[in-house]
Protein backbone atom coordinates (compact mmCIF):
# COMPACT_ATOMS: atom_id res chain seq x y z
CA UNK A 1 0.00 0.00 0.00
CA UNK A 2 1.68 3.29 -0.95
CA UNK A 3 0.52 6.73 0.28
CA UNK A 4 0.61 9.96 -1.93
CA UNK A 5 2.76 11.87 0.86
CA UNK A 6 4.91 9.86 -0.58
CA UNK A 7 4.61 10.26 -4.19
CA UNK A 8 7.62 11.73 -6.34
CA UNK A 9 8.70 13.91 -7.59
CA UNK A 10 9.24 15.47 -3.52
CA UNK A 11 10.22 19.26 -3.23
CA UNK A 12 12.61 20.01 -0.17
CA UNK A 13 12.50 23.60 0.81
CA UNK A 14 15.50 24.42 2.82
CA UNK A 15 15.29 26.68 5.48
CA UNK A 16 17.82 28.44 7.95
CA UNK A 17 19.08 26.07 10.58
CA UNK A 18 19.92 27.55 14.08
CA UNK A 19 21.01 23.97 15.26
CA UNK A 20 23.87 24.15 12.60
CA UNK A 21 24.64 27.55 13.68
CA UNK A 22 24.62 26.91 17.43
CA UNK A 23 26.60 23.43 16.78
CA UNK A 24 29.00 25.74 14.60
CA UNK A 25 29.23 28.27 17.36
CA UNK A 26 30.08 25.47 20.23
CA UNK A 27 32.67 24.23 17.56
CA UNK A 28 35.11 26.99 17.58
CA UNK A 29 34.18 28.09 21.04
CA UNK A 30 35.83 24.72 22.24
CA UNK A 31 38.50 25.14 19.90
CA UNK A 32 39.57 29.00 21.63
CA UNK A 33 39.33 27.16 25.04
CA UNK A 34 41.37 24.26 23.64
CA UNK A 35 44.30 27.16 22.23
CA UNK A 36 44.10 29.60 25.17
CA UNK A 37 45.14 26.67 26.83
CA UNK A 38 48.19 26.14 24.87
CA UNK A 39 51.76 26.50 26.29
CA UNK A 40 53.08 28.57 23.75
CA UNK A 41 54.00 32.04 22.66
CA UNK A 42 51.69 34.86 23.12
CA UNK A 43 52.19 35.63 19.07
CA UNK A 44 51.33 31.95 18.19
CA UNK A 45 48.06 31.93 20.05
CA UNK A 46 47.27 34.87 19.04
CA UNK A 47 47.20 33.65 15.22
CA UNK A 48 45.48 30.34 16.01
CA UNK A 49 42.72 32.82 17.88
CA UNK A 50 42.64 34.48 14.62
CA UNK A 51 42.28 31.52 12.78
CA UNK A 52 39.94 30.11 14.72
CA UNK A 53 37.68 33.20 14.21
CA UNK A 54 38.39 33.90 10.52
CA UNK A 55 36.89 30.05 10.27
CA UNK A 56 33.88 30.52 12.56
CA UNK A 57 33.36 34.13 10.40
CA UNK A 58 33.87 31.40 6.86
CA UNK A 59 31.37 28.92 8.36
CA UNK A 60 28.58 31.21 9.75
CA UNK A 61 28.32 32.94 6.13
CA UNK A 62 28.44 29.43 4.14
CA UNK A 63 25.99 28.22 5.91
CA UNK A 64 23.29 31.69 6.17
CA UNK A 65 19.65 31.54 4.75
CA UNK A 66 19.67 32.68 0.93
CA UNK A 67 23.26 32.31 0.83
CA UNK A 68 24.71 31.05 -3.31
CA UNK A 69 26.50 28.20 -1.99
CA UNK A 70 23.74 26.25 0.00
CA UNK A 71 20.63 25.30 -2.52
CA UNK A 72 16.89 26.79 -1.75
CA UNK A 73 15.26 23.63 -2.64
CA UNK A 74 15.87 20.07 -4.24
CA UNK A 75 13.51 18.73 -6.09
CA UNK A 76 13.83 14.62 -5.43
CA UNK A 77 13.21 12.31 -8.63
CA UNK A 78 13.65 8.51 -9.01
CA UNK A 79 16.53 7.03 -9.38
CA UNK A 80 18.70 9.09 -7.37
CA UNK A 81 18.07 12.03 -9.57
CA UNK A 82 17.65 15.16 -7.90
CA UNK A 83 17.20 19.24 -9.48
CA UNK A 84 19.33 21.59 -7.20
CA UNK A 85 17.89 25.06 -6.91
CA UNK A 86 20.70 27.81 -5.83
CA UNK A 87 19.18 31.53 -5.09
CA UNK A 88 21.59 34.01 -6.61
CA UNK A 89 20.23 37.65 -5.34
CA UNK A 90 17.00 37.82 -7.36
CA UNK A 91 17.51 34.54 -10.04
CA UNK A 92 17.01 31.18 -10.09
CA UNK A 93 19.10 28.67 -11.10
CA UNK A 94 19.01 24.94 -11.15
CA UNK A 95 21.51 22.11 -11.94
CA UNK A 96 21.23 18.18 -11.91
CA UNK A 97 22.61 16.31 -10.08
CA UNK A 98 22.29 12.78 -8.26
CA UNK A 99 22.51 11.64 -4.69
CA UNK A 100 25.64 9.64 -3.70
CA UNK A 101 25.59 6.60 -1.91
CA UNK A 102 27.37 7.65 0.74
CA UNK A 103 24.63 10.11 2.25
CA UNK A 104 24.47 10.07 6.34
CA UNK A 105 21.15 9.25 7.35
CA UNK A 106 20.13 9.55 11.34
CA UNK A 107 16.97 11.23 12.87
CA UNK A 108 18.22 14.66 13.87
CA UNK A 109 20.69 15.04 10.72
CA UNK A 110 20.78 14.36 7.27
CA UNK A 111 23.92 15.07 5.34
CA UNK A 112 22.88 14.96 1.52
CA UNK A 113 25.66 14.37 -1.18
CA UNK A 114 25.37 14.98 -4.23
CA UNK A 115 27.20 14.59 -7.79
CA UNK A 116 26.49 16.84 -10.40
CA UNK A 117 27.07 16.42 -14.24
CA UNK A 118 30.15 18.72 -14.16
CA UNK A 119 31.80 16.47 -11.71
CA UNK A 120 31.53 18.50 -8.56
CA UNK A 121 30.53 17.48 -5.56
CA UNK A 122 28.66 18.98 -2.73
CA UNK A 123 27.47 18.27 1.25
CA UNK A 124 24.43 19.48 2.00
CA UNK A 125 23.68 19.48 6.25
CA UNK A 126 20.48 19.07 6.71
CA UNK A 127 19.55 19.09 10.56
CA UNK A 128 15.97 18.27 11.46
CA UNK A 129 15.02 22.13 11.89
CA UNK A 130 15.99 23.31 8.26
CA UNK A 131 13.35 21.31 6.83
CA UNK A 132 9.71 21.10 7.63
CA UNK A 133 9.35 17.71 9.74
CA UNK A 134 7.05 15.41 7.12
CA UNK A 135 10.05 16.85 4.97
CA UNK A 136 12.85 15.62 7.08
CA UNK A 137 10.98 12.10 7.56
CA UNK A 138 10.26 11.94 3.77
CA UNK A 139 13.65 12.22 2.81
CA UNK A 140 14.71 10.04 5.55
CA UNK A 141 12.20 7.01 3.54
CA UNK A 142 13.81 8.19 0.32
CA UNK A 143 17.09 7.65 1.14
CA UNK A 144 16.78 4.37 2.59
CA UNK A 145 15.44 3.28 -0.06
CA UNK A 146 17.92 4.65 -2.89
CA UNK A 147 20.38 2.95 -0.17
CA UNK A 148 18.54 -0.17 -0.61
CA UNK A 149 18.33 -0.29 -4.07
CA UNK A 150 21.89 0.50 -4.91
CA UNK A 151 22.85 -2.51 -2.31
CA UNK A 152 20.57 -4.48 -5.25
CA UNK A 153 22.01 -3.69 -8.07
Amino acid sequence: MSSSGYALPLRLDIGTSRQLRLSIIFAHAWAVFVVLGLSARNYIVALLLVLVLVSLCYYLYRYRAGGTHMPSSILLRDLGIVRVEFLTGQNRRSKRAEISGDSYLHPWLVILNLRFADGKRLSIPLPRDSLDHNQHRKLRVYLRLQQYRLTLE
